[in-house]
């Protein structure tokens, strides 16, 4: 009981009664009224250790003329309570006055969970009557007005809650979570990243028939979009990361035709090729952050994956091919950017544009097919936002 009490009497002492201040409004004049603002003496005491009086605070601000006499109060019924602790402050009713100050005493019931209820002697007569004013602080709120009589006359005081908290501005949250990171840079760390980005593409395919070589076949289509999901862990000490990656990207087509080209004879066929629209990645990229600004790192990336593709359907239909066909030799290189916003101490939300191309070898899906002819080429652009929770070496 005694180290809550103690801890209680701490809080109240530097979480904000120290910064009490009082309203004062000065007559001067006809119907004209000054509002001005004072510090105003104020100490956290038990008000059930002996000797109970004003002589802490007097000693803590003298040349105040407080006074020291003890001081006797008829508590006010504090049911639950387990415990009391009493602000003293030193009210005078104007910040320059020869009119004496007088002491006031508010009674704080301290209650099992650690609240707080005030009560107030609005009257300063030592006696908390039902009547005056008592109160428990919202957690929003900053300060509560009350009414004290001082040399006859009520004046309105400003009492601030100790457990008051500004609220953390956005930009200031993010400011202070680039600092943190910044902080950090210096440390080895581990990060789960999660992105999710599309694509937006064309891909051409073409060889030569062997049994014609004047033959060239095509294979064009249009990619207006993709989807591809990806989990990475992220290595990183100073500004360099290392990530490995998996994923699985859908794919759609568009446009899907072919061009065949045989001496000065060129035949266009319309809806001809399925191309694969489903793989699983392996990734593997290298990143470089570099601050931008109070808020932001911009981070240029590079990136090598290797793929596996849906074999379930037959690049071309009209060709029998046998049950080993494959996509192999399936990779992709891609460089882009970056750009990072520290959320949080330990997250980051980020948007990402790259260039990539695209490469696998098909050859096994068509019989008559010249050795050496086959060429394939995909490129685009993916963009999409990402987010790296970071596990360890954080400050």
């Amino acid at each position: 009981m005694k180290i809550l009490k103690a801890t209680i009497i701490v809080i109240l002492s530097l979480a904000g009664l120290t910064q009490t201040y009082g309203q004062y409004f000065t007559r001067l004049g006809i119907s004209l009224d000054i509002k001005t603002s004072a510090n105003i003496p104020v100490t956290v005491v038990d008000p059930n250790a002996p000797g109970f009086s004003g002589q802490l605070l007097a000693i803590k601000f003298p040349g105040r003329n407080i006074p020291t006499d003890p001081i006797n109060l008829v508590y006010p019924l504090m049911p639950g309570a387990i415990d009391t602790a009493a602000i003293l402050w030193y009210l005078k009713p104007e910040e320059i006055s020869a009119v004496p100050g007088e002491l006031n005493v508010i009674v704080v019931a301290i209650m099992p969970d650690k609240g707080m209820k005030f009560f107030v002697d609005n009257n300063n007569d030592r006696f908390f009557s039902s009547s005056e004013t008592s109160f428990i602080f919202r957690s929003n709120e900053k300060s509560r007005a009350v009414n004290i009589m001082v040399a006859g006359s009520y004046y309105p005081y400003t009492l601030m809650n100790p457990n008051y908290s500004e609220p953390v501005k956005p930009a200031e949250l993010i400011g202070s979570s680039k600092k943190s990171w910044m902080s950090a840079l210096g440390k080895p760390s581990f990060a789960i990243d999660l992105s999710a980005s599309f694509f937006r593409g064309d891909a051409s395919l073409s060889y030569i028939k062997s049994t014609r070589p004047t033959n060239t076949i095509t294979y064009l289509t249009e990619i207006p979009g993709s989807f591809r999901p990806i989990l990475g862990l992220d290595f990183s000490w100073h500004r360099i990361h290392l990530i490995l990656q998996g994923g699985y990207e859908r794919i759609e087509y568009t446009d899907n035709i072919i061009i065949s080209t045989d001496g000065d004879n060129q035949t266009t066929y319309y809806n001809r090729g399925t191309w694969p629209n489903a793989k699983a990645s392996a990734s593997v990229s290298l990143e470089y952050d570099i601050s931008t600004g109070k808020y932001l790192f911009l981070t240029p990336y590079c990136a090598f994956s290797v793929f596996h593709y849906d074999t379930r359907h037959d690049f071309e239909s009209r060709q029998s091919i046998p049950g080993d066909k494959e996509y192999t030799q399936a990779h992709s290189t891609e460089y882009g950017a970056k750009i990072k916003l520290p959320a949080a101490p330990s997250v980051i939300i980020y948007v990402n544009l790259s260039y990539t191309t695209v490469y696998f070898n098909a050859e096994k899906y068509f019989h008559d097919l010249e050795s050496e002819s086959y060429r394939m080429h995909q490129d685009g652009f993916y963009y999409g936002v990402g987010f790296n929770f970071r596990l360890t070496g954080r400050r």
